[in-house]
This record gives C-alpha cells, structure tokens and sequence, in this order.
C-alpha cells in the first residue's frame, strides 16, 4: 500500500462506505471492486510519494501491455520497478540523446536491460512527458522520471487513474507518437551509441572542450500531426493509423484488419476506399466534415465502433448533446448500451462508442472472424440508428 503521508485529494463525497483514513491504493481498490469507474467522484487518484512502489505493483498487475513514455531512465529505478513484468506488449518511449547518456542523467545501461526484457525502446527529441500504462486498466501521468531521483529524493506529484475514458485518451496519446518515432532501438545502435560516449569520454581526457554529442531521437516538432479525423467530406471508408512495422503487434493488427476487411466486403454494406498497410482504426465517413465512424482495434481483447464527431469544442458539445436526447431510441435500435462522452485535452471531440471485451487483435482467427460479423453488422445499425440524427445536426 501507499506510505501514510501520500496525498489523495479525491472527491468522495456521500459515499460512506469508504474509510477516511485508507490509503489511495486502497481506495482504488475500493472504488473498483465496487463498480464507481464511470462516476466523475473518483477519477483521479493523486500521488506524490512512494513512486517505485506504485510503478511496481502496477506492474505486477498488468497482463498483457505496459507503455512508458520516460525521458530519462537509469537502470536500477526501472530495474526495480518493473523487474516483475510478464507483458506480452512492453513499448518505451523515451529520448535517445547522447549527452543525456554522457552526462549521466540517463543509462545506455538501462536500455539495454529494457532490450533484454524484451522490450521495445524508440526515441523522440525534446520529450519531457511522462506517462506510464497499465493495460487497458490503469494509466500513471507523472513528473516522475525512472531515475534514483525521481524515486526516492525529488518532491514528484502526479496522479493515478482507472476511468476507462481517461485510460483510453492516454493509450491514444501514446500510440500517436509511437507511430511517428521512427524505427525500434536495436543492439547495434545501442553498441554505437556506446562507442560514440567512449570515444568522446577518451577525447575529453586529453583535450578540454568538446563538441555536442548527437541527438538520435526522432524531430516530431518537424512533422504535421494529423488530426483526429480528416476534414473532408467525400465518403467512404478509409484506414488509417499506418505503421509498416514489422512488431509482433504491427503483425497482430494487419490480421485483424484482413479478416474485418473481407467481412465488410462479403456484406457489401459499406463502400471500401481501401489503402495499403493501416493498423490503427478504419473511418467510414458520413459526407459530413470532421464526422465520421470508425471500427477501432483498441487492445489484444478488446476492440470499438464509434462516431467521432471534431468540429470545434463549442458545435462538438453541442452536436453530441442534440444527439443524445435521441438516446434511448439510439441504443433501442442498435440493440444495447453506447457510452456517450467529450474527449480530448479539451474535451472537443465528441464520442459515442460501443466496446467489445470479448475480443481484440491477439484473437484468435475464429475469435476475430465471429468478432467482426458482429462489429460489421453493429456497424449498418449504428448508422442507420444515428443517420437521420446526424442529418438533422445542420452540419456541413
């Protein structure tokens, strides 16, 4: 459990159920065996102490993926903090500039142990965020780095969470700049890296001065982020999220688009504007600018349908509020519940979503194959449940 002196500022109250005096983790542990993730009196579980503790057991909890978005790692913090891991998926994100390593604030040391873990380690100039998650349960946003420091000296703050939507949004992030930082670390570049400290360490020795070691991270400052949707209004189906990555992972989605694929075109129920090798969701668009519907891979076991609608913080919160008054209707029609809320950083984009926990990309191909009859077919009543809504909304 958490030490005594750690803060948890939730908010809960009218729920009397809950010990005043437990700890954070205890109150999560609450909060969750009693089925309070979708209430807004416990999102946010805040932590500013005992850091390796909470790293660790969130790791020993995790199944199947763990994400680290670090700048600066040294090997005996992630060592101890994540030495239980027995993930499937273990992606790092985190900086690959070599006068962090010269100047000791980051260990080649500790990629290398993340290497041998099995995991996979890429590299992005300027990073400063730090954000830890835990399967589809539990996400870590700290000013916490995996260093000495951080983990038992520095004053950190930050907070823990379990709230699906919070949960979601944070993988997005991730997976967005996943996307775009260029190619996994390899033993070789790591070996070079090392070669390039050594011999500047040894030029040093001899002469003072030195010229600025390399960054070899990938320069996202450089490149246009793509928005949520595209802002155009042709329709049809578009996929989207390329990765042409060879990971295990890559590979799992490319199946799994495949199979969805051929059982939208067996339907023929949507019109395919098909694109070469896409993994991350399929948008159908609805002729309608930054409205669109998208079949989402979300985890290894779970996947989506949603309608996306981006057109502004202020018509997003308004178009999502026109839409659910025709909720119960909606949700008769589709035959079951839809989680109807605003994401984003500043909750702009509007999401009406159904999940699928009985299947994901690591699936089987049987498993897949019933899962996406069932997505496509939730997917013609999702549209024409939502159509007439939609065309009422006056958007263009």
């Amino acid at each position: 459990m958490l030490g005594g002196d750690t803060l948890c500022y939730d908010v809960w109250d009218g729920i009397e159920h809950v010990d005043p005096g437990a700890s954070c983790m205890e109150r999560c542990a609450w909060w969750r065996n009693n089925e309070l993730r979708e209430l807004t009196v416990a999102d946010l579980m805040v932590i500013d102490s005992d850091w390796e503790h909470v790293l660790a057991e969130s790791c020993a909890m995790a199944t199947e993926t763990i994400k680290i978005m670090c700048p600066f790692i040294k090997r005996g913090a992630v060592e101890r903090a994540f030495k239980d891991s027995s993930v499937g998926e273990f992606q790092v994100l985190t900086r690959f500039n070599e006068e962090d390593f010269y100047n000791g604030v980051s260990d080649t040391e500790a990629l290398l142990w993340l290497l041998n873990t099995g995991a996979q380690i890429r590299g992005i100039k300027n990073l400063h965020s730090k954000l830890y998650i835990f399967d589809e349960r539990r996400v870590i946003v700290a000013s916490a780095n995996l260093t000495e420091s951080a983990m038992h000296r520095n004053l950190e703050f930050g907070f823990l969470s379990e709230k699906p939507s919070i949960v979601g949004q944070c993988h997005d992030y991730f997976d967005g700049l996943w996307a775009r930082a260029g190619e996994n670390l390899s033993q070789a570049i790591l070996a070079s890296i090392e070669t390039n400290l050594e011999s500047e360490r040894a030029k040093n020795a001899l002469l003072p001065g030195r010229s600025k070691l390399p960054d070899r991270g990938a320069d996202l400052r450089s490149v246009v982020e793509p928005s949520l949707m595209e802002n155009n209004n042709t329709g049809g189906v578009g996929i989207h999220g390329q990765s042409g990555g060879s990971s295990p992972a890559d590979k799992l989605r490319d199946r799994f688009w495949a199979i969805l694929l051929e059982e939208i075109d067996r339907t023929n129920e949507l019109t395919i504007n098909r694109k070469d090798k896409y993994t991350k969701y399929i948008r159908i668009e609805t002729g309608i600018g930054g409205v669109s519907y998208r079949f989402v891979a979300r985890t290894k076991n779970t996947s989506t349908i949603e309608l996306i609608i981006q057109k502004g913080a202020a018509l997003s919160r308004q178009s999502l509020e026109q839409l659910e008054r025709h909720k119960t209707q909606v949700e008769r029609d589709l035959g079951g519940s839809l989680v109807w809320e605003l994401i984003g950083a500043n909750n702009d984009v509007g999401r009406i979503e159904r999940t699928y926990t009985k299947g994901g990309f690591a699936s089987s191909d049987v498993e897949i194959s019933k899962l996406s009859k069932t997505m496509v077919s939730d997917m013609v009543l999702f549209q024409r449940a939502l159509k007439p809504h939609i065309d009422k909304l006056g958007l263009v």
